[in-house]
């Protein structure tokens, strides 16, 4: 998990959030808030709510990790407007625009209304129909906090730990089954690869002489190289630009996050890769 980027809503479709929140907390009762959040999150209030919801979908779409993938399990595409605050639980944020978050129908799936509260120190996991005391998650808000402070993923085995057995993060690694799903843990590992390959392929043109050793490097990859000498440094430069942007848009950025965080420090292959291009640890 990476941290989101803060987006604001345009004044009007805040207006549109507000007026269906309102709808909700004039209920007198938890359970009639909670009934009404849920009929009115599957409608969204008619023609106005769900034309507004088009533009927080486009919103929260930008903010993502990566071009439309999962905020969460940062493999699926993220095509659900999950609450990282059960609506069920917290009917009061249904309509939060700082509530809202990008996820694939798995995660959205996994977490549903699981929640966690953070209370004395301690997790306590709601029950159902049960009227939250406090509103501190023991859960990790990603457009609130960044994951780092958290959790760390081990690249020996690619799955997420927490730092110094922190509550939030062990529950945000459980409610999620971030290293339950061997799918999830496969593509990780996959992806690791293809970070190592791009790098170790980009290290050797930085540090190559001539034209036909990069076109050596190549082999029989389709890549467009000028002929002539001369554009050597350019032709370095346009591939160092081409890789970071496939890294930039690659999933699973918090594989290429350790590597940058530890393996650059412990590894010493990535070592001498970041040593050559210590531009790198700012992609």
């Amino acid at each position: 998990m990476r941290p989101l980027v803060y987006s604001d809503l345009p004044p009007d479709i805040q207006q549109e959030l507000g007026r269906l929140q309102a709808i909700i907390d004039v209920k007198p009762t938890f359970s009639e808030r909670v009934r009404k959040a849920k009929t009115l999150w599957k409608w969204k209030g008619g023609k106005e709510g769900k034309k507004a919801f088009v533009l927080v979908k486009q919103r929260l779409q930008a903010m993502c990790i990566g071009v439309g993938i999962c905020n969460y399990c940062e493999m699926n595409e993220a095509t659900h407007i999950e609450h990282i605050y059960p609506q069920s639980r917290f009917p009061g944020k249904t309509f939060a625009w700082e509530n809202y978050i990008l996820a694939c129908p798995q995660c959205n799936t996994e977490k549903w209304d699981k929640c966690s509260l953070l209370v004395e120190g301690q997790p306590y996991r709601l029950k159902k129909g049960e009227e939250p005391s406090t509103d501190v998650l023991a859960f990790i808000n990603p457009r609130e906090e960044d994951p780092a402070n958290f959790l760390w993923l081990n690249l020996s085995v690619f799955d997420f730990e927490a730092i110094d057995d922190n509550i939030k993060a062990t529950e945000t690694i459980e409610i999620l089954a971030l290293n339950k799903r061997d799918t999830l843990k496969a593509s990780r590992k996959a992806k690791y690869g293809d970070y190592r390959r791009l790098m170790e392929i980009l290290y050797q043109i930085q540090m190559a002489n001539d034209l036909d050793t990069i076109r050596s490097i190549y082999n029989d990859e389709d890549v467009s190289l000028p002929d002539h000498e001369s554009s050597l440094t350019e032709i370095k430069a346009a591939r160092k630009a081409s890789i970071k942007r496939l890294i930039q848009q690659m999933p699973h950025p918090s594989v290429w996050y350790s590597i940058k965080s530890i393996a650059s420090k412990s590894d010493p292959q990535w070592q001498k890769i970041f040593e050559a291009l210590p531009e790198a640890l700012d992609w």
